[in-house]
Formats: C-alpha cells, sequence, structure tokens
C-alpha cells in the first residue's frame, strides 16, 4: 500500500518547452474513460493480493466427510522378514506406507494400525503429516504371528465408513475371505518363496532318570522339493549332537534326542540352510538345572542299602543331623519310624513302630507278592510277582489316616509296598521288607526300585522348558497366499495427490496478481 500510494503522488515538473503537448494530452485524458481508474485498478490488485496473502496465512481447509478418512492397516508380523526379490518384505512394505501417506491432502484424516502380534493404533485421525511420518518411520519388524483379521476389525471399529487400505503379504489363513470385502484395499508385498523351518522346539527333563532330557524339534519343509541339511543342537554353546537330514517335499518331521546333564541351561536347535527366512532357522528352549538330591540316611546301618543309595546318579549321602529341609531332600529311614512323619519326602525301610499313618505288627505268615500295580512309576522295570519277601510285617492303617496307593500286596492283601502323596507336604514310601534276609538285595529290583523311588521325589521331573521360537511357526509358509491375492497387484500401488492445498493456491495467485501489478504499472506498460 504505501508502494501505491507513493506511485500516485509522482512530483510533477513542467518544462516550458512541452508546454504546449500537457495540454493537448489533457484534452485527451479527460476524453478516455479507462483513464480516470487507471490508479484505481492498481489499488484493487495490491488490496486483492493483500487477501489473497492473509488467506493463505490462515491455512483454510475444506470441510472432510466420514468418507474421505483412512486407516492403514500395516503388517509388521514375523513373515515380512523374508527376503524377496534382494530387499526384505518389511522394507517394501514401508516404501509403499510412505507413499500412501505422501499421496493423501495434508488435511486428510489418517489412522494406522499394526497386525503383528495383538493389533495396535500407532495413531488415531490425525492431518499432522510430519507425526504422521515419523510415527511410521518408527514401526520396527517383530517376530510375531499375524493377526490381520482382528487388526481389520480393530480398523472398521475405529475408522467406521473411513477407507481401509491394507499393505500384507497375505500369509495367513484369514486372508482368503477378506479378499472379497468392498472396504478393503489391498497392496500385496512379496512373491510365493519356498521355506524350511524349525516349527517346535520342546525340551523336558525325564522322570525316570536324574541326569537325562529329551527334545523333540520339529521341522517344516515348505517347497516342492526336498532339502538335505544338518540339524545341530547345542546347549548354552556346548555341541550335543549333529543329525544329517532329508526333508521330502512339503512334509513335516519330527526329530527326539536324547542325552544326559545335570546342568540347565538354554537349547539352541539350527539347521544350516540358506532360504528366504533365516529367522525359523534357528529356535531357543530352556532346560531346567536338575539339583543335587540330597539323602539323609537314619536308623540301622545296612552294607546293601548304602550301596544302592550311593550308586544312584546326583545324589549325596549323608548321616547324623538333617539339613535345611528343601524339596530335593530326601530322609530315610532304615528299622525306624518317627512318631510324626515329619513333611518333605520319606522312604520308610523295614519300619518296625507305629507312627500317625500305620501301624506295625507282627512278621506275615506268608509273604509271597501277589498283587502289583504295574501302572505306577515306581513299579517300572521292576518285576516282584512270585518274589518272597522275607520279614514283612503286617501293617494296618488307622481309620482316620489317609489311605496310601498299594503298589506291592501279599498273596492274602497285605501291604508291602505303597506310598502316601501329600502333595505340598512331600511323598512318604514304605518299603516293608528286613534286607538282611531273603534275597531282595541280591536282585537287580532292589536298586531299580530306590532309584525308581528318588526319581518319584523328585521336583523337577517330566516337566517342559520354556520355548523362544525366533519366528512364529503360523508365519513359517511363505506360500499360502492365493492367487487372487497377488493379482490384486496391478493398479493397487499408491498414486501422488491431484489436488494441492488451498493455503498453496492462495500463495499461488497473490504471486500471480503481484507479477502482474508489477508489468502494468512499475513497468509502465499501462500509463
Amino acid at each position: 500500500m504505501l508502494l501505491h500510494l507513493r506511485k500516485v503522488r509522482l512530483r510533477r515538473q513542467p518544462v516550458s518547452t512541452l508546454l504546449f503537448w500537457d495540454q493537448v494530452l489533457a484534452e485527451h485524458h479527460v476524453r478516455a474513460f479507462g483513464w480516470r481508474f487507471r490508479r484505481t485498478l492498481s489499488l484493487v490488485l495490491s488490496l486483492l493480493f493483500l487477501f489473497l496473502l492473509t488467506g493463505a496465512v490462515l491455512n483454510p481447509v475444506l470441510p472432510q466427510n466420514q468418507a474421505g478418512r483412512t486407516v492403514i492397516v500395516f503388517d509388521n508380523s514375523s513373515s515380512m522378514n523374508a527376503i524377496d526379490n534382494g530387499s526384505s518384505r518389511f522394507e517394501a512394505a514401508k516404501i509403499i506406507l510412505a507413499k500412501l501417506l505422501a499421496s493423501e491432502n495434508e488435511q486428510s484424516q489418517i489412522a494406522l494400525v499394526t497386525t503383528a502380534g495383538k493389533p495396535q493404533v500407532v495413531f488415531g485421525f490425525t492431518a499432522q503429516s510430519q507425526w504422521r511420518r515419523k510415527a511410521a518411520e518408527a514401526i520396527q519388524p517383530t517376530h510375531q504371528p499375524k493377526k490381520l483379521g482382528q487388526a481389520i476389525e480393530l480398523a472398521r471399529t475405529i475408522g467406521g465408513d473411513a477407507r481401509i487400505f491394507v499393505i500384507t503379504d497375505g500369509c495367513c489363513e484369514s486372508v482368503k475371505p477378506l479378499l472379497a470385502a468392498s472396504d478393503l484395499t489391498f497392496f500385496p508385498i512379496g512373491t510365493p518363496l519356498e521355506n524350511v523351518a524349525i516349527t517346535r522346539l520342546q525340551a523336558r527333563r525325564l522322570p525316570a532318570d536324574p541326569l537325562g532330557f529329551e527334545v523333540l524339534i520339529e521341522l517344516a519343509n515348505h517347497s516342492d522339493t526336498p532339502k538335505e541339511c544338518r540339524l545341530e543342537l547345542t546347549l548354552e554353546e556346548r555341541f550335543v549332537d549333529l543329525r544329517p537330514l532329508t526333508l521330502a517335499a512339503n512334509s513335516v518331521e519330527t526329530q527326539i534326542f536324547y542325552a544326559q546333564t545335570d546342568q540347565g541351561g538354554i537349547l539352541r536347535a539350527s539347521v544350516d540352510l540358506t532360504d528366504a527366512l533365516a529367522a525359523d532357522n534357528t529356535a531357543w528352549a530352556a532346560l531346567p538345572a536338575r539339583d543335587r538330591q540330597t539323602l539323609l540316611l537314619q536308623g540301622e546301618s545296612d552294607f546293601f542299602l548304602r550301596r544302592a543309595l550311593q550308586s544312584q546318579q546326583n545324589v549325596e549321602l549323608l548321616t547324623g543331623e538333617p539339613p535345611p529341609q528343601t524339596d530335593e531332600t530326601v530322609l530315610i529311614c532304615h528299622q525306624t519310624v518317627p512318631e510324626r512323619i515329619p513333611e518333605g519326602n520319606v522312604l520308610l525301610i523295614d519300619p518296625r513302630g507305629d507312627c500317625d499313618l500305620f501301624t506295625v505288627g507282627g512278621p506275615l505268615a506268608s509273604s509271597l507278592i501277589g498283587q502289583t500295580s504295574d501302572d505306577s512309576p515306581l513299579m517300572r522295570f521292576v518285576q516282584l510277582e512270585n518274589v518272597l519277601i522275607a520279614g514283612a510285617r503286617e501293617i494296618r492303617f488307622p481309620e482316620s489316616a489317609p489311605k496310601p496307593q498299594i503298589l506291592a500286596a501279599a498273596t492274602e492283601g497285605n501291604p508291602i509296598f505303597f506310598q502316601w502323596d501329600r502333595g505340598n507336604q512331600g511323598k512318604v514310601t514304605v518299603l516293608s521288607a528286613d534286607l538282611q534276609q531273603g534275597n531282595l538285595v541280591f536282585r537287580t529290583a532292589f536298586p531299580i526300585m530306590v532309584s525308581n523311588i528318588l526319581n518319584s521325589f523328585r521336583a523337577d521331573g517330566g516337566e517342559l522348558g520354556q520355548t523362544f521360537p525366533a519366528a512364529a511357526p503360523s508365519e513359517s509358509d511363505l506360500r499360502i497366499a492365493p492367487k487372487e491375492f497377488y493379482d490384486l497387484r496391478e493398479g493397487s500401488f499408491p498414486q501422488n495427490a491431484s489436488f494441492p492445498p488451498i493455503w498453496f493456491l492462495l500463495t499461488g495467485f497473490a504471486l500471480v496478481l503481484i507479477v502482474l501489478e508489477w508489468f502494468l504499472y512499475h513497468r509502465r506498460w499501462i500509463d
């Protein structure tokens, strides 16, 4: 406006030689109708420029309707880590996500949802393009399975009638029924790929073995050709076993390893193959350590009993004062019985006194074993039928006392070998046999019985260790997406926005007006 006022107040300096020409021109100007408005047009152009520039600074926006909003469902599950055409599927998906965000108008309302594990909303509906871009760049790949159906339901819940764009590789069973949905637009990632994967790894301690453990490994060959590989198993980086394998085409095979150690740690199973998804070629599992079992022997000393206890693996035999009570402490009483059975695991051999669980009578007239419980773990590899147990005594149970599990009984039904399971208070096992009589201690059944009894007292027998898969087993088949899913690739790639923001248009029009006014008046195209 200052330039305009300065321009309309130009100082005039009359010259004598132009005196007559000024009079002629003055008469001509008065006759020209537009001459009267020559500076008024400049003022209008300047005011219009100011109006447009002010409007651009105010950043006006068009009203957004419900249907104009967009929810993007982004797949960051385990299968997106597969290498496809030289780069990972996740990287290709991030490129499409960036182009989708750039293709929308600046004032468009966009929300972003991820599919891995439990579907999450990365950000709700927002028009802040810079914040949307930073939040999208912060998404990281995971090794969790995709929940595509749940993620789309979440997108529909928060979006209502909004458009839903789905960026995924389609490697899940739930993708096929979703292809026909009218509110979904898919952006397929990758192509079908062959893959070999460790789909299951479990390790457990053996209840009947104080040192042994088993490892179950399941391998899947998701390809149309056989694959040769080597399966290696290590425990805390120490070699355990190695097996060469030939996996049949489109097959699932199971391998079982057996080894012995009292130490625990992390088991690692791996196959030496180079395929599309390297993460599922390795899996980990936790193997619990086998605690050393403390045996406290009390009562009359017996050579054969002591040797049978000393022959056990991973045990420590003590006599005298009892150590601090733990889950792995076993009280062994030979020919003596506490008046009240203490808490914990207790083994009574040849009891000759009464306690709160039973009373002891005289010797049995017939101690020939006639009944056994062969389905019990304590009778594993033990054959006592028709075996004469010398020195066995009559055992009676009070009415108020709980009844034990009878493992072996004489032909007349008198219990000889039995056990109570008291839950958190431990187990009590009783063998009514005089080790100094008969030939039981010379049979292989005796040390096996002792081993079975001690193993039944262990607190860590048979449990499964925790598994840590490197990739979700359900994501290992990289060919599961149907053919019609890949057919959606044509025409689904996002295009750049065709309509610029309003502030940009206003600024452009203002610049055009100021340039026009400058050329018309400052350059004297119009006098």
